[in-house]
């Protein structure tokens, strides 16, 4: 008898020795989760708010683009009329059908190019989108795995003594 009390002892130590073990470790885990779930926060706002200055980029780059081709252009028709000038001025008369399909051509390379400045945006703002859709999406999942394994430490810290206390 004096055998089987002492053998329930050290099983009765053994378990409540487990138990705050696990309780410790379970606290322990999460603490963890608590502060990458806190530095999880912290990227998701800093990616939130670096949206913004990335669409800005593409469309400064763009602007820039737009505003060189557009200069070339007013250079080219201004050379035209420098060009027509000069013609009266030596002949009387002026080249105007020659100038005016130049004029029509470089205005036509103008608003072609202005079209593929447009197209390159459109495509750097949804690479930019897409890009920023997809690290939401997946500090999402890492926030609900986190969030899982915090529910799980938890538990563990709020084990009961012989699964009843």
């Amino acid at each position: 008898m004096l055998l089987q009390t002492i053998g329930l002892g050290l099983s009765i130590g053994q378990e409540i020795g487990a138990t705050n073990r696990a309780r410790r470790e379970g606290r322990k885990q999460g603490g963890f989760f608590n502060n990458a779930l806190a530095d999880l926060g912290l990227a998701e706002k800093t990616l939130q708010e670096s949206l913004g200055s990335s669409l800005a980029l593409p469309t400064l780059e763009s602007e820039r683009t737009l505003e060189s081709v557009s200069e070339s252009g007013q250079k080219a028709l201004g050379e035209i009329n420098k060009r027509q000038e000069q013609t009266i001025e030596k002949t009387g008369f002026a080249n105007v059908g020659l100038d005016e399909n130049l004029m029509k051509d470089i205005r036509k390379e103008f608003q072609k190019k202005r079209e593929d400045i447009d197209i390159n945006l459109t495509k750097n703002l949804g690479n930019v989108l897409s890009q920023f859709e997809k690290q939401k999406f997946e500090m999402k999942s890492q926030r609900q795995q986190l969030e899982m394994q915090k529910r799980m430490a938890n538990q563990q810290a709020n084990t009961k003594y012989f699964g009843i206390f």
